[in-house]
């Protein structure tokens, strides 16, 4: 028996009773590894010896079954059922010859009769072309055969074509010179590789007609201070999307609908002539301009002295500012918090000096963390300036020593570990350290006394026997000790950071 591999021809020989019978059985439609979205097959069958009687076909997939097979110019055909679902199929054909039947070899094939699906991901929605190209993105999806193709036409012009097996996504580039003005349907067009098409439509508007744009308000050349607003009339064949308003090149804001206003403030602009220009787009990207010059008014200005951005503060700081402005100053306030919107007046008057102002702001009590601190300077004309700059607040009071991971205890020949909390700048006048109390593990040990440190600064000092048992500490276990302290001075209380140590028997 012989087996021809291209057509799954498979021959070979039997008796009859009268005779040897030669036959040779091949499925020629359709091919192994074939797409196709065509019922029909066709069978060779070659015969010596006798005559064929019948033929027919088995195949077997999603759904199996058995066709029959006619002769029909030198072949015999037939058709799969019309009801036949999409799939993996293997066909195999059988003819039979008095009491002789021979089988083909199988063939393996993909039946696909549904469509590929598309969907569109980019533009989702009708869309005016807002700039020299737009990019069409689609998902082709088959879950059978696979893509073959995918064209995109305008109206029915081709306009690029991508091959399938890149992926589910494509993606075109639509120059929007190449389209006619007014409204163009995009189809996007996919074929499967069993021939099946699947169409798809983005309808676009193309417009390459600018608006217009004419300044109102202010006129060329009322000089102007504070906030101002900017008003201009704006027209377009389609629709005016957006009006932006500049100071130079410096972009101020836009206006999306009509009236085309934005308030501009010009308390950040230095004294002088300011190019003031207002840009009208379309939908599209077309635009138009229009320009006029102003001159800005002095307004005030503030500048941070003291303390400098992001620097750490702790105790007492003086907030210190620089206001440079012609006006007369009504006043000068100072605000903290944690962000802009969660902001409070730090109590007290400022104290002029020249073109200084100074407050004493006692952070004592105060949470450490990171806070933001502004200054506003309101003149006498209620022209506002003010300045905002990020700052860490500290713990008024810090474990100096020991230091964070140090090792303590006899079996570090350290038994006596002298615990020393210091001062972190200054303390607010008036305020005055009446106790520093020791804690291990979060369980009280003593006080610490007064002394002075070598550069003169006060300093807190607690003396700890580590071989000693106290609350928090034993000193047969080995492990980590954390130190804290809670030091109380006039008004109130508060912890000091804590130092974790590791204590050796």
């Amino acid at each position: 028996m012989a087996l021809l591999l291209g057509g799954c021809n498979l021959s070979g020989e039997g008796s009859t009773g009268q005779g040897t019978v030669n036959l040779s059985v091949g499925i020629s439609k359709p091919t192994a590894g074939a797409h196709t979205n065509q019922r029909d097959v066709e069978v060779r069958i070659a015969a010596t010896g006798g005559r064929v009687e019948s033929a027919k076909l088995a195949y077997t997939g999603p759904s199996s079954g058995e066709i029959p097979l006619t002769p029909s110019g030198g072949v015999w055909r037939g058709a799969l059922p019309e009801s036949l679902s999409s799939g993996t199929y293997t066909l195999k054909a059988e003819a039979r010859v008095g009491s002789f039947i021979k089988e083909s070899g199988p063939v393996v094939f993909v039946f696909d009769k549904d469509k590929p699906q598309i969907t569109i991901l980019a533009p989702t929605s009708p869309v005016t072309l807002s700039s020299a190209s737009l990019e069409v993105r689609v998902r082709v999806q088959d879950a059978h055969s696979g893509i073959k193709s995918v064209k995109l036409f305008a109206e029915n012009t081709l306009l690029e074509e991508k091959l399938g097996g890149s992926g589910e996504e494509y993606v075109f580039k639509v120059n929007r010179d190449t389209l006619p003005e007014g409204t163009v349907a995009l189809r996007v067009v996919a074929e499967d590789l069993a021939g099946n098409t699947q169409e798809a439509t983005v309808p676009v508007e193309v417009d390459r007609t600018p608006p217009t744009v004419v300044w109102k308000a202010p006129a060329d050349g009322a000089v102007v201070s504070g906030t101002v607003a900017l008003e201009v009339e704006a027209t377009d064949n389609v629709g005016v999307a957006k009006v932006e308003f500049f100071a130079g090149s410096t972009k101020l804001g836009e206006a999306t609908s009509a009236p085309f206003t934005f308030n501009w403030d010009t308390t950040v602009y230095p004294d002088g002539s300011v190019a003031l220009k207002a840009r009208a787009v379309d939908a599209a990207g077309n635009f138009a301009e229009a320009t006029l010059t102003v001159t800005v008014a002095n307004e005030p200005k503030v500048f941070w002295l003291n303390p400098t951005p992001n620097q750490k503060v702790a105790g007492s700081v003086d907030l210190q500012v620089e206001v440079q402005a012609l006006r007369p100053i009504d006043r000068v306030e100072f605000y903290f918090g944690p962000d802009e919107n969660s902001m409070s007046k730090v109590p007290g008057t400022p104290t002029p000096s020249g073109n200084t102002y100074t407050l004493s702001w006692d952070v004592l009590q105060v949470q450490p963390g990171n806070y933001l601190l502004k200054v506003v300077v309101v003149d006498a004309q209620g022209s506002q300036a003010q300045a905002t700059i990020p700052v860490e607040v500290g713990s008024a009071f810090v474990i100096t020593t020991p230091a964070e991971g140090d090792r303590v205890g006899p079996g570090a020949n350290r038994s006596i570990v002298a615990i020393t909390v210091g001062i972190n700048g200054t303390l607010p006048p008036g305020v005055s350290v009446t106790r520093v109390a020791i804690y291990i593990n979060g369980e009280y040990q003593g006080d610490a006394t007064s002394d002075t440190a070598g550069d003169g600064s006060q300093i807190y000092i607690y003396t700890w026997n580590t071989a000693q048992s106290s609350p928090g500490h034993d000193p047969a276990l080995s492990g980590d000790r954390v130190i804290t302290a809670r030091v109380y001075y006039t008004g109130g209380d508060t912890w000091t950071n804590g130092v974790r140590v590791s204590y050796q028997p």
